[in-house]
């Protein structure tokens, strides 16, 4: 239960995100430079919580343990932010979590059932299948709405 309150306290979070960052975006004058300060407060906010917490540096050997595809993952996280400081002002909330919602659902799908990034295979249940066609479909319909 903790973790699906956390999942869904995640969910909320990135739907205030999505706003914040759509008005930091007009305030500073551009996607980039919403993004840039966002990831700049997300940096000082996590050196703060890892010092505050005592957390140790990472050993040389856990560094290069990681593969060098995944330290691209921030660059990932840039273009989001990016991408909503754009799209969230144009299509409003709802339709753009929508959309950003239908997109993580099918690129997990495929991540599960191929196996990419993790080697462990995941097939989806026709129940599961049609939970994610009805997110889909509904997204549709509220960006049709607009």
């Amino acid at each position: 239960m903790l973790y699906a309150m956390s999942a869904l306290l995640g969910g909320v979070a990135v739907a205030i995100q999505l706003v914040m960052n759509g008005q930091t975006r007009s305030a500073l004058g551009g996607p980039l430079w919403a993004a840039l300060a966002n990831n700049a407060v997300g940096l000082v906010g996590l050196g703060l919580t890892l010092l505050l917490t005592g957390a140790r540096l990472p050993g040389g050997d856990s560094l290069r343990s990681v593969p060098p595809f995944y330290w691209f993952a921030g660059l990932l996280g840039a273009a989001f932010i990016t991408m909503n400081a754009v799209v969230t002002p144009k299509l409003g909330l709802a339709a753009t979590f929508l959309l950003v919602l239908s997109g993580q659902l099918v690129a997990s799908l495929l991540i599960d059932h191929f196996g990419w990034f993790t080697g462990t295979t995941k097939t989806a249940s026709p129940t599961v299948l049609l939970g994610v066609a009805l997110v889909f479909v509904g997204a549709l319909l509220v960006v049709r709405a607009r």
